[in-house]
């Protein structure tokens, strides 16, 4: 089976994306596993209708109880126990139903879906569309709409971060062509911007029955150089991020070139940066990244209790759990693997 991971999520893969990992991990569970995932989520769905028939029969049993009380056949002081009893036991099994259907949205929901649950569809399609309104005022739309809902606050806290990711994340999408064009002008040059999606494949042992190729798509092609751009919404970076880094030598990795170009854009500005391909550095992800698919692998897919572990647990247990199964160790052969 041909698995293609994205270029963009290498840093995710091999630990240097901390913001968002989850997503990327939960994307390639689902491609390469995607029977025993589904069957995992409707174990977690059937959890959730059995405690809620839970919770009808204690609303019963307080029917029963109340008509015991009239009878007589139960003291006041027996019907105010086992009435707190009920209600405790009641509080209790939501709460579960509430935790089961928050990790089946973060599990089966894409973030865009997750946020429309709570803001609306409205404002999530305008915060992805709007060219006009900025960044802070896109964050602080989302951010009351979110302070104004009804979910509990642990949750909130979890809603606001993805929401920040939401908005930078459309900021760029948005931004992306104009500064291909910014850039253009300002350097008299052509380029290929016709988004096709190059591959190549992985030096990876092929034992799991899984061919791993990365693949990608890129803003701006020169015969010379690859373009990468990267919109920011507050100022330029000081030096290059790693996970940046990492992306780039991915699409010069695809693409087999040697040069690149970052394109920060703020605005109407641009900034470039000269990137030149590092074979060491490369090396070292691509190590890294072998490293991490074999774990994926050997590790996770084929164990059932993680897995079942994973799908049950919060977003916060979640990646302690890839932190432990992935980042802490280093299983890295010292072979050259361009």
């Amino acid at each position: 089976m041909k698995v293609f991971i994205f270029a963009s999520d290498v840093a995710s893969y091999i630990g240097q994306n901390k913001w968002d990992y989850l997503t990327p991990f939960e994307r390639l569970w689902k491609k390469c596993d995607t029977n025993c995932y589904n069957e995992l989520v409707n174990q977690v769905e059937n959890k959730v209708d059995m405690v809620l028939d839970e919770i009808s029969g204690l609303d019963q049993q307080r029917v029963e109880l109340q008509s015991q009380l009239d009878d007589g056949t139960i003291t006041d002081q027996q019907y105010l126990q086992r009435r707190s009893e009920l209600a405790s036991e009641t509080n209790n099994k939501k709460r579960t139903v509430d935790n089961l259907k928050t990790r089946l949205e973060d599990t089966v929901k894409s973030q865009k879906e997750i946020l429309e649950t709570v803001v609306g569809k409205d404002l999530v399609e305008k915060i992805q569309v709007d060219t006009q309104t900025d960044t802070r005022e896109k964050r602080n739309l989302i951010e009351k709409a979110i302070e104004a809902s009804d979910v509990p606050e642990p949750r909130k806290r979890v809603l606001q971060r993805e929401a920040e990711s939401f908005v930078n994340k459309s900021h760029g999408t948005l931004k992306e062509m104009g500064a291909i064009e910014i850039f253009c002008n300002q350097f008299d040059v052509e380029l290929d911007t016709s988004q096709t999606f190059f591959t190549r494949k992985l030096p990876t042992n092929d034992t799991g029955g899984f061919e791993w190729y990365i693949g990608g798509k890129l803003d701006g092609i020169h015969k010379d150089y690859i373009v990468e751009v990267k919109n920011r919404t507050q100022k330029f970076f000081n030096r290059i991020r790693e996970y940046e880094k990492t992306q780039i030598h991915m699409y010069m990795y695809i693409t087999q070139t040697s040069e690149a170009k970052l394109v920060e854009s703020l605005g109407d500005k641009i900034r470039v940066t000269h990137v030149m391909r590092d074979p060491d550095y490369l090396d070292d992800i691509l190590q890294r990244l072998v490293s991490f698919l074999e774990i994926f692998e050997n590790e996770f897919l084929r164990n059932i209790q993680i897995k079942t572990n994973y799908v049950e647990a919060s977003a916060q247990t979640r990646k302690a759990m890839l932190g432990k199964l992935f980042f802490e160790k280093e299983q890295v052969d010292a072979v050259c693997l361009i």
